[in-house]
């Protein structure tokens, strides 16, 4: 028995098999980028912080003038007047509040 002989068959044996069979589908070794949704995904994750911090200043807004409309009521005002003078009293406050804080801090709503 020839021993290089049987070591060589034994060889063939799986080098043949090597790329036979089915064909498989191969995609490209590198895909770039996930779409649109990355990109609007990425925006919408940057402005989360700002959308929070709006959001609590506007609940806040809404908080401070739902309890004066209610004290002017009890005070013996109508709603209606009451409404109107406190509303335009928070939007001038928080205007003025964001045009007056720095680009670099947050702003303070209290």
């Amino acid at each position: 028995m020839n021993r290089s002989r049987d070591s060589r068959s034994y060889e063939d044996y799986y080098v043949r098999q090597v790329g036979g069979g089915l064909p498989v589908f191969v995609g490209a070794r590198v895909q770039r980028g996930h779409g649109l949704g990355s990109l609007f995904g990425g925006l919408i994750r940057s402005a989360m912080p700002l959308i929070k911090r709006g959001a609590l200043a506007l609940g806040k807004g809404a908080l401070k003038t739902g309890l004066g409309v209610a004290g002017d009521v009890l005070s013996g005002q109508s709603i209606k007047s009451s409404a109107k003078r406190r509303l335009k009293e928070t939007g001038k406050d928080m205007v003025s509040k964001m045009l007056g804080s720095s680009a670099h801090a947050p702003p303070v709503f209290a």
